[in-house]
């Protein structure tokens, strides 16, 4: 590595060491680093590289096919933009957990990964942007991120977790393709401006409070979904129609309680 003017920069090739418990070699410059800059032939942001550095503000990242490693960069609370080149096929447990002046991250192709508590608590960021889709969104990925605005379309998606967009009420609309089939709960709880969802037909399992206290207006409930969990979209205040399939087995206990505005439900024959 290098560093100059405050500028650090990180090459060579092939992964990067962990540093689980470690110090980093630049760990005692950690106040004096603004920049960080990973270059082509890096294959991997270890741990801990950057936790608790607080003075770092921006991060650009030349590699591609990237993995960034469990707590890379949490608690870089100065951290404010991160400029990517490439794409990133994974990104770790908690790597960016509580950076606090995060306002977009935005990866230039790829399917990305996306581990649980990824962004926790990220409260100024506004759009996380991937064009070719994110294959997984761990439990607690964008935990209380109150200032999400927009989410890439989730082509591909396995897997959203349980409470994976817990209170991110400025998020208005997501739409989630490909092979998806269950959204785990408290996905989506409390996030108060969600007005439009789409969801794919692979969907089987609606969990609990998935939607709770969202603004969807309008459900259709895909053809292979069986199940519809307790409180599933409990004060839903602005929903106004549901159409049901016949493949449904279960729905529970106040899935649908308080949804004063409803009018319509659509029954299969």
């Amino acid at each position: 590595y290098t560093l100059n003017n405050g500028i650090l920069t990180i090459y060579g090739s092939g992964d990067m060491f962990d540093f689980n418990g470690i110090s980093t070699p630049w760990n005692s410059y950690k106040n004096s680093i603004e920049t960080v800059i990973i270059q082509e032939n890096v294959t991997s942001i270890g741990n801990y590289s950057f936790s608790n550095y607080f003075s770092i503000k921006s991060v650009n990242i030349l590699a591609d096919h990237i993995i960034i490693g469990d707590n890379a960069f949490n608690y870089c609370d100065e951290l404010e933009s991160i400029m990517i080149s490439g794409s990133i096929s994974f990104i770790g447990y908690s790597a960016f957990f509580y950076c606090r002046s995060l306002t977009s991250f935005n990866i230039s192709y790829g399917n990305t990964y996306i581990s649980s508590s990824a962004f926790v608590d990220c409260n100024k960021l506004i759009s996380f942007i991937v064009p070719d889709g994110v294959s997984y969104i761990g439990d607690r990925a964008f935990h209380h991120c109150k200032s999400l605005e927009l989410f890439s379309n989730s082509t591909n998606c396995s897997y959203i977790g349980e409470y994976s967009f817990y209170n991110c009420e400025k998020l208005e609309f997501i739409n989630i393709t490909g092979p998806l089939q269950s959204i785990g709960s408290n996905a989506f709880y409390e996030c108060s401006n969600l007005r439009f969802i789409t969801l794919p037909d692979t969907i089987k399992e609606i969990n609990q409070s998935s939607f709770y206290s969202t603004s969807i207006e309008s459900l259709i409930i895909p053809d292979q979904c069986i199940s519809i969990g307790s409180e599933a979209f409990s004060f839903c205040k602005y929903l106004l129609s549901i159409k049901f399939n016949k493949n449904l087995i279960s729905i529970g206990n106040d899935a649908f309680s308080f949804c004063n505005a409803l009018k319509c439900i659509d029954l299969p024959e």
